[in-house]
């Protein structure tokens, strides 16, 4: 007996996801997971010109920024995920991956200086 899948596909954070499941998932469903990735994208993604992130990231002399309320259980599991595998999990790997040319843009290409920085 085969199942049938109901599949949702989008794009967010720089990558495409899909969800599978057996039964379908409605449009609220799908409404309210497009909700939350935007406001995610919002905050997080380094993809999104406006996003936090990118705001603290061309801040070049610093500041003061605001995160929700609920990024501060997020952080904390960071930490101890960054603990726990003695740093193999790091939330701030972003920085290494545009030098190595996986950038807002998708540049492709390498920044050889500032890797040897």
């Amino acid at each position: 007996m085969c199942m049938s899948m109901s599949r949702f596909r989008f794009d967010a954070i720089g990558t495409s996801w899909d969800i599978n499941k057996p039964s379908t998932l409605g449009v609220e469903a799908r409404k309210h997971i497009l909700n939350r990735v935007e406001k995610f994208d919002a905050i997080y993604s380094r993809f999104c010109p406006d996003s936090l992130v990118t705001r603290i990231d061309e801040a070049k002399s610093g500041g003061t920024f605001a995160f929700p309320v609920h990024a501060v259980e997020m952080f904390d599991l960071y930490d101890r995920l960054h603990r726990a595998t003695g740093g193999a999990v790091d939330p701030l790997i972003g920085r290494d991956l545009e030098l190595i040319g996986y950038d807002r843009y998708c540049s492709l290409t390498a920044s050889p200086t500032d890797i040897a920085e």
